[in-house]
């Protein structure tokens, strides 16, 4: 899944409900659902704990963000195969 912020960048998330709460995990930070989801005109919103950072909060990656860079890495390539 992808967040995509006003200027049109993508971000990848990943979904982690294995604990029963839903977890939204970004490449420097995670966060969980809080609330309803509120149904709006383009989408949906969701409300969250907290503010998801798009880099790594302490300037260091470990090796579990590490592997989200990769990953994300390797989705966004098999998502736009043409750009360079």
């Amino acid at each position: 899944r992808y967040l995509e912020d006003a200027l049109e960048a993508e971000m990848p998330l990943f979904v982690d409900n294995a604990d029963g709460d839903v977890t939204i995990i970004g490449l420097g930070s995670k966060t969980k659902l809080v609330g309803s989801e509120i149904v709006a005109c383009n989408g949906v919103l969701h409300m969250v704990q907290h503010c998801l950072l798009p880099f790594d909060g302490d300037n260091e990656l470990d090796i579990a963000q590490k592997q989200r860079l990769v990953d994300a890495k390797r989705a966004l390539e098999l998502r736009y195969p043409d750009r360079p």
